[in-house]
């Protein structure tokens, strides 16, 4: 059996998903996110959360012990920037075993990837720019740069 590499692109509809990640954060007041308990995900959005990670913008959560609490995800720092456009991602990664082994040269905004984003997007910098940025640079939540 031979292994294959999978290409995955940034997509409005992961973009869609990573503000409702945002949101719920907003909402908790902590950077600790249920899929299941906390978000509401169409069936679709559920099968593909996941991929937000293989782009450095979610990550699995760690206690204060180091260990993963199962079900539980965090917006990564990246994320929020990406989320309040100040930082671009890589258009495409390509993975193999569920680790990115290659990422696209091109980069792209939110707003180059989500339309929607220009019409909203006071509200996420509102909303996001204090209290995202608080909850997500907690010292213990292990977040990647």
């Amino acid at each position: 059996m031979t292994d294959k590499i999978y290409k995955h692109s940034l997509t409005p509809g992961l973009v869609i998903i990573l503000t409702k990640f945002g949101e719920a954060v907003c909402l908790k007041g902590e950077n600790k996110v249920h899929v299941q308990q906390d978000l509401r995900l169409s069936n679709s959005e559920f099968g593909n959360y996941q991929k937000l990670r293989y782009f450095g913008l979610i990550a699995h959560y760690k206690n204060y012990l180091g260990l993963r609490e199962q079900g539980y995800w965090l917006l990564t720092r990246n994320g929020a920037k990406f989320l309040k456009n100040k930082l671009p991602m890589h258009r495409t990664v390509s993975t193999l075993n569920n680790e990115v082994v290659a990422r696209d040269i091109a980069q792209v905004f939110i707003s180059d990837v989500w339309e929607e984003y220009r019409l909203h997007q006071e509200k996420f910098q509102s909303l996001w720019l204090g209290e995202l940025t608080e909850a997500v640079a907690e010292p213990q939540l292990q977040l990647s740069l």
